[in-house]
C-alpha cells in the first residue's frame, strides 16, 4: 500500500506534533523530579543549603505552572480548520 502525498504529509505533521508533545512532556517531568529533589535539600541541617534550596523551589514553582499549562495546551486537538 502507497499512501498519497497529502497522507504522507499530514501523517508527517502528525509525528512532528508528537514529538513537541513528548518534549513537552519531558521537560516538565524533569523540573518535577528537581523539584522533588530541592524539596528534600531544603529539610536540609545546613542552612546555606537550606537557603539555596528554598530559593530554588521558589522559582520551580512558578516554572512547573507555566510548564504545565503548556503541555494542556499541546494536548488539545487540532482544530482541522486552522490547518488551512
Amino acid at each position: 500500500d502507497k499512501l498519497s502525498r497529502e497522507e504522507f504529509i499530514r501523517i508527517s505533521k502528525e509525528y512532528s506534533d508528537m514529538g513537541n508533545l513528548v518534549e513537552k512532556i519531558t521537560h516538565y517531568k524533569q523540573k518535577i523530579q528537581e523539584r522533588e529533589d530541592l524539596e528534600t535539600l531544603a529539610k536540609s541541617d545546613d542552612l546555606e543549603m537550606k537557603k539555596m534550596a528554598e530559593a530554588e523551589l521558589y522559582k520551580i514553582k512558578d516554572l512547573l505552572i507555566d510548564l504545565e499549562k503548556k503541555v494542556k495546551l499541546a494536548l488539545i486537538p487540532k482544530d482541522e480548520a486552522d490547518e488551512k
